[in-house]
């Protein structure tokens, strides 16, 4: 941004220096964001998506698939699914560099700051290419499943005995409670039958007073 200060007025000069200290501070701002970032690398991405998917996917190396959660179990990835989600990842990279961008042109082309955004720019752009190549993403995905909080055995999934998964949640057998939308229980079993508390049983309460030749108790 270059800008002719002679021919100002007093109030245009305090405008255009405004808006250079703004540019600047955004400018620090994107160096030191710049410190924070994941690496362009195959588990910079990995951190990426571990961050983004914590809680929704986890790796189960018993299986050696992902399961991810669908707002009701946890359901087997059986159709690249966790590649599907990993492409999330490559749009981050990509809003990254159009976040980049615009802090460059905000900033003095001959600045300090601008060579850093711009080499910046061209590793970032180079790596958001080189990750939509399948053999990147695959090797990501592996790097995701060792990072803490994104794998489980199989044996910890179903495991309590007292929970039941229908349609419309999970039932607490012991007291008949319905829980729903609770990822840490890591149901993937449930019938397709929704549980009502209010539902009538004339069949079975039938069949029950016949065994019982009458007797209610």
């Amino acid at each position: 941004m270059s800008t002719n200060f002679e021919h100002m007025s007093d109030i245009e000069l305090t405008e255009a220096e405004a808006l250079l200290r703004q540019a600047r501070e955004r400018a620090d701002q994107k160096k030191a964001e710049s410190k924070k970032a994941y690496e362009p690398t195959e588990l910079g991405n990995a951190k990426r998506f571990t961050e983004k998917f914590r809680g929704e996917m986890l790796f189960v190396p018993d299986r050696q698939q992902w399961f991810y959660w669908d707002d009701r179990l946890w359901t087997i990835d059986v159709n690249g699914y966790a590649l599907r989600q990993f492409e999330k990842v490559i749009d981050d990279l990509k809003g990254e560099i159009a976040e980049s961008a615009a802090v460059l042109s905000a900033v003095s082309p001959d600045s300090d700051a601008a060579k850093t955004i711009r080499d910046e720019l061209k590793e970032l752009g180079s790596w958001y290419r080189s990750s939509q190549r399948i053999n990147i993403m695959r090797n990501s995905l592996t790097l995701a499943a060792v990072q803490p909080k994104m794998s489980e055995p199989l044996k910890e999934f179903d495991k309590k005995g007292h929970f039941f998964g229908c349609a419309n949640g999970i039932i607490d057998l012991r007291d008949r409670t319905l829980i729903t939308g609770d990822k840490r229980y890591l149901m993937t079993k449930a019938t397709t039958t929704a549980y009502r508390t209010d539902a009538q049983c004339p069949e079975w309460d039938k069949f029950l007073f016949t065994i019982m030749n009458g007797k209610e108790e």
